[in-house]
């Protein structure tokens, strides 16, 4: 970290006055530059030396070292673990990754993600949905590896966290009964061992200027006290049209380590979003016919309404103790509690077609205002054993969390508006009245998990180690009527185990193979799908159990991480199924996942930095009673992804690195709706967007500064995302940062 005589006042002014300026300039700038090329008078600033580097940080996940980690904490119950040793699938994408995109929300990092298809974006006024392995996941992410079962409107904010990390496939061993393709974790900003303070100002794309200040270290020199300290507000226009977002976030976290061999730690956040202009979506009807070409619309224009909103506040309180009893024991626990009010009105556009022309029925749904809270906990205890050459540690312990819905008893109204041709030009119409949301709360659902844990950490000598370990998974899955009886209720118990093998026949090369069981939370129907009615909303359908076979390989080859892995998933096939004019969310037969992951993280030369990877996919479905369904994908996975994203420091101007990638995703199930018809399984045709970018570093009355501009879809391309919804376009994002 870099030290500076300047004092925190002087620090503070600094920060004031470059983040003041770059916010008056970046609301009227932000469009301009998205529409043509604008000339900004000359800075002055310092000459940058060639060879000082510019302080910068070679810590993991910086840029300096390639956004490359060594290790990851996303393995469950077995801690801390060099990546290169970890026999899962496990891409991270870093804060400083994060901040040189000038990303603003997770819609953005899973679509850079070389393992994630971005699905239903946050412009919807949820949180982002994905495929992972071509298995949708939504609702259950991670904050700090405790588990968030359940939580729907769980919308994330980057700006505090330190890494977003994907685990791809089961983890039923490593953190309970989840959705089997994978899970994400975002892992929160600690304190740093020594004082810094920074500030970033800018524009995250169309009219949103933002101001990010970062800042810890220890309370005083030596001490046992550190803080972390991230605030943030960002409000304006998005890159598409009457879509407007106000948010801000404060987030903190304390580290107190009173003895060496104790460390307790705690943090909390609130994030406050209002949306208004959300994005519509464009569901078929009943799926009988083929989807329009995305080129009839323009990806900068919103097909919503300009009268729907969404309100979301969240609370996040977290806790953890980690306790070195003796040499060879270690107990570590946590608890986290998380609380997200919201309310939103949105629109869909169900599609129709007759005699060679397309229209759509404009509907409305209501969510009035309701709380969903979830708290997570965990409990493990460590033992070493040294026995000659064998060293092994074994873990014992237990995953629990709960999760619960408040809702009005009249919660959910839908209102038909009319219908509309299909064109380039968004139509409007005036705003009905809602009289939902006036009953009284209720407690409509509950969710509670629980995981018992036993494993052993084997390792034989340098080349051969095991991992092994069972399970005892508990899922109840409680739903309620209005009147307090109880409508649905699930409890379902299984021993779930887990086996890898890991050999290293160099110090720089790993192969494993690895078998793992999980017990699958069955899901939850929405109260809507397609902007249509869900017959059994809210239901909770009976768990399921899958199972995972993978072989991998990784090899640290001089600057670069390379990883590869061949997987098959058998889990239950589930899916909202059409009865015209509403849909009914159902487990019906079985599924079948094989496919190919490769990934490549840090620098293929000490000024060339490499990011991505691709993904191969042959999911179809083996089981059903649905016959048409028998043999094809499911809805919504891509048959194949490739990200890759290119960083170069030009030896010509020193400090100037240039930037830039695409992004691709293969032919998807768009629809398989109707209820005889083979000839409604729609396939969406494959997109691939661009970006470019650059980043320049200098200092300025000897301040450290970072300068940078990326544009993702360049080209402005229009594409269906997936069957319901358009592809961003092109969204131009810049900042500044000031290091203290």
């Amino acid at each position: 970290m870099k030290t500076t005589t300047q004092s925190t006042s002087g620090a503070i002014v600094h920060a004031l006055l470059a983040s003041a300026s770059i916010v008056a300039i970046s609301g009227s700038l932000g469009r301009a530059i998205a529409q043509e090329a604008t000339t900004l008078p000359p800075i002055e600033v310092a000459a940058a030396s060639a060879t000082n580097n510019h302080s910068r940080s070679t810590a993991a996940g910086a840029a300096a070292a390639g956004y490359r980690f060594d290790a990851t904490s996303t393995t469950g119950p077995w801690g801390e673990r060099a990546i290169q040793d970890t026999p899962y699938s496990v891409y991270s994408v870093s804060a400083p990754y994060i901040e040189n995109r000038v990303f603003s929300t997770t819609d953005e990092v899973f679509r850079v993600n070389p393992l994630t298809q971005l699905n239903m974006g946050q412009g919807r006024g949820y949180g982002s949905s994905i495929f992972i392995r071509g298995v949708q996941q939504s609702g259950f992410s991670q904050i700090d590896g405790l588990n968030m079962s359940g939580v729907s409107d769980l919308v994330m904010p980057l700006e505090d966290k330190e890494r977003v990390d994907v685990l791809s496939g089961l983890s039923g061993f490593l953190y309970g009964p989840a959705h089997v393709g994978g899970l994400v974790n975002f892992v929160t900003k600690r304190p740093t061992p020594t004082p810094f303070f920074s500030v970033t100002a800018g524009n995250y794309g169309g009219s949103q200027p933002f101001v990010h200040v970062d800042t810890g270290g220890p309370f005083e020199k030596g001490g046992d006290f550190g803080y972390r300290l991230n605030l943030v507000k960002s409000s304006g226009e998005t890159a598409i049209n009457d879509n407007f977002v106000d948010r801000w976030l404060v987030s903190g976290a304390l580290d107190w380590r009173p003895l060496q061999e104790l460390l307790f730690q705690i943090n909390y956040s609130h994030q406050h979003i209002y949306e208004k202009g959300t994005l519509a979506d464009w569901g078929s009807f009943d799926g009988t016919f083929p989807h329009f070409s995305a080129s009839i619309l323009d990806p900068a224009k919103n097909y919503g309404q300009p009268w729907t909103f969404n309100k979301n506040d969240m609370n996040v309180l977290g806790t953890n103790v980690t306790y070195e009893v003796t040499r060879n024991m270690k107990i570590r626990a946590a608890y986290q509690f998380v609380d997200i009010a919201s309310e939103n009105l949105y629109t869909g556009n169900n599609i129709a077609y007759s005699n060679g022309s397309y229209s759509y029925s404009l509907a409305a749904l209501y969510n009035a205002s309701h709380v969903q809270r979830n708290q997570a906990w965990y409990a493990f205890a460590d033992y070493d054993l040294d026995l000659l050459s064998i060293k092994a540690k074994t873990t014992f312990g237990l995953y629990g969390s709960s999760y619960s819905l408040r809702q009005h008893q009249d919660n959910t109204l839908f209102k038909g508006l009319g219908s509309f041709p299909v064109s380039a030009d968004p139509i409007y119409v005036a705003r009905p009245t809602f009289t939902n949301g006036v009953q009284p709360y209720f407690h409509q659902q509950q969710l509670d998990q629980t995981n018992w844990i036993i494993g052993e950490d084997i390792s034989f000598n340098d080349q051969w180690s095991l991992l092994a370990g069972a399970s005892l998974a508990n899922i109840k899955a409680t739903n309620f009527n209005t009147n307090g009886t109880v409508s649905s209720y699930f409890d379902k118990t299984r021993v779930t185990p887990t086996a890898s093998l890991i050999y290293k026949p160099r110090p720089w090369l790993t192969a494993y193979g690895t078998y793992i069981q999980a017990l699958e939370n069955g899901g939850t129907a929405s109260t809507s799908f397609s902007s249509l009615p869900v017959t059994n909303a809210s239901q909770a359908l009976s768990p399921t159990t899958s199972e995972q076979v993978e072989v991998g390989a990784k090899a640290n080859v001089s600057q670069i991480l390379l990883t590869a892995a061949l997987f098959q998933i058998d889990k239950t096939n589930t899916f909202y199924k059409a009865n015209g004019g509403s849909y009914t969310f159902t487990n019906d037969g079985r599924q079948l996942h094989r496919g190919l992951e490769m990934t490549a993280t840090g620098k293929l030369l000490d000024d060339l930095t490499v990011t991505g990877g691709f993904t191969l996919l042959d999911a179809k479905i083996t089981q059903t009673n649905t016959l048409y369904l028998l043999g094809q994908p499911p809805v919504g996975s891509a048959k194949n992804m490739g990200k890759l994203y290119v960083e170069y420091r030009q030896p010509f101007v020193p400090g100037l690195t240039l930037t830039g990638g695409f992004n691709y995703v293969g032919p998807q199930v768009g629809n398989a709706f109707a209820p005889t018809n083979v000839r409604a399984i729609e396939r969406l045709p494959s997109y691939v967007t661009g970006d470019i970018g650059l980043r320049y570093e200098t200092r300025i009355f000897d301040t450290e500064t970072i300068w940078r501009v990326d544009v993702t879809n360049i080209a402005n391309t229009s594409y269906w995302q997936q069957t319901e919804m358009l592809g961003a376009p092109r969204t131009v994002a810049f900042s500044a940062t000031a290091k203290f």
